[in-house]
């Protein structure tokens, strides 16, 4: 067996590249790597010095490299700059779903004044860096002669377009449906079938394509652009975290405490599940982690998006429920479930144990198992007992087990080391949880 061989041998390829002719993804050593067939070797490289020579990188296509690795398979084999998570449209905000349609459409327009085009037009192609979108997907890249760009509207239209219409429309609930939806599915049925349905007869059609597809393009844009969401106030955006600003003074007893527990800890990856309007998910990322801020307000993520990208934060809101996270999806589930692909060094868990396992009646443990697949190493879990001033006027049954103590030895199943601190307001705890069992 040669080198070649026991190298191709040992690289895992990735399971969601599935219909890619050009070639196949593959991790190896931690690193992405995009093997390409032999028939593409030649166009590949041309593709790569077009992209140095027009700045494709800086309009958001992936940064790409060729690397002295080849197999006989794969003769050409290319590295792309790892992304820190692997995220779903189903889990963007709106705010973040519309920075990836324009920058999809911005590298479009790119591409085809070089002779090129993006011959897919879908979302999963798109991963971000912090609020940072980029195109990863280099096999997508054809020569744009090969376009079909009367498919490739129609496809912008059902991934990007139709869920962004109905954010912006206040239906939220019925675009978190459609973003749910990969292949099949009700919104895409309507979008192929009857698009009036979905946003009435004067919004049923879109620019025409086929004559000047960069005149689409730029249609295109200007409506992605133009769209405005709607910021309804819930109990969420009224809740009472301190502000935005960095001033230590806005900070509450309960921010000190955990602002002592981060500097101890060590994570270079956290994710802050009911994040609300991002504190404590500001906190990691001043600390040089990569974050995800996590909540169900939509407002609230369309607001953190905004201000993480104003101020080039390492967070990335998402849509996430703790008790109805994303399962494996994809064609034959090859894209693994939120935990697996969220996974972080940390989870930040604040506030909401008792909105979970209260009103939902689940004991502490049922809570603990379905956090702690988020975290590989460590969790600050905040504790709300049922006596608490504001959760004995929801005046509900209280589960089996939901006590402090029962918090404690729920978390001491899943961790080595359990530390619990006096939270304020009292009777509240903070529970340290390290060394994932």
């Amino acid at each position: 067996m040669s080198a070649d061989e026991r190298l191709d041998q040992s690289w895992l390829a990735e399971p969601s590249s599935l219909v890619d002719p050009v070639g196949q993804v593959f991790r190896h050593e931690g690193r992405v790597l995009r093997g390409v067939r032999p028939p593409f070797v030649d166009e590949a490289r041309r593709i790569l010095e077009c992209a140095r020579r027009d700045d494709w990188f800086a309009h958001g296509l992936v940064p790409t490299w060729q690397t002295d690795l080849a197999t006989p398979e794969y003769p050409l084999v290319l590295e792309h700059e790892q992304m820190p998570f692997v995220t779903l449209r189903a889990e963007w905000p709106a705010e973040a779903l519309r920075r990836a349609a324009l920058r999809h459409l911005d590298l479009s327009r790119r591409v085809l004044a070089s002779g090129y085009g993006l011959k897919d037009a879908h979302t999963w192609n798109l991963l971000f860096r912090g609020p940072v979108p980029f195109f990863t997907d280099f096999g997508s890249i054809r020569p744009a002669a090969e376009m079909n760009w009367e498919a490739w509207q129609h496809e912008f239209r059902k991934y990007f377009l139709m869920p962004l219409r109905l954010f912006a429309r206040g239906d939220s609930g019925l675009a978190r449906a459609a973003l749910r939806e990969h292949g099949p599915g009700v919104g895409h049925w309507l979008v192929d079938h009857r698009p009036d349905a979905l946003f009435g007869e004067a919004e049923s059609t879109a620019p025409a394509s086929s004559r000047d597809p960069d005149a689409m393009l730029a249609a295109l844009q200007a409506m992605v652009e133009a769209l405005t969401f709607p910021h309804e106030t819930s109990q969420w955006t009224a809740y009472e975290q301190p502000g935005t600003g960095p001033a230590t003074q806005e900070l509450r007893p309960k921010d000190h405490l955990v602002a002592k527990v981060l500097d101890r800890l060590p994570f270079a990856s956290a994710i802050d599940l009911g994040a609300n309007r991002g504190l404590h998910a500001r906190m990691c990322a001043a600390r040089g982690a990569a974050v995800l801020a996590c909540d169900i307000d939509e407002a609230c993520l369309d607001a953190m998006f905004v201000q993480a990208e104003r101020d080039r934060a390492s967070i990335l809101p998402l849509y996430v429920d703790v008790v109805w996270p994303l399962g494996p999806s994809g064609p034959f589930g090859a894209i693994p479930p939120a935990h697996e692909r969220l996974r972080c060094d940390l989870v930040i868990c604040l506030a909401l144990v008792h909105h979970v396992c209260m009103r939902w009646q689940f004991a502490p443990s049922a809570f603990v198992q379905g956090i702690a697949g988020f975290t590989r190493r460590n969790a600050i879990v905040e504790f709300i007992p049922a006596h608490d001033w504001h959760v004995a006027q929801w005046a509900l049954p209280i589960p089996p087990g939901y006590s402090s103590d029962g918090m404690q030895a729920a978390l001491s199943q899943v961790f080595k080391r359990v530390e619990r601190l006096t939270s304020e307001p009292a009777p509240r705890e903070l529970f340290v949880c390290e060394g994932k069992r």
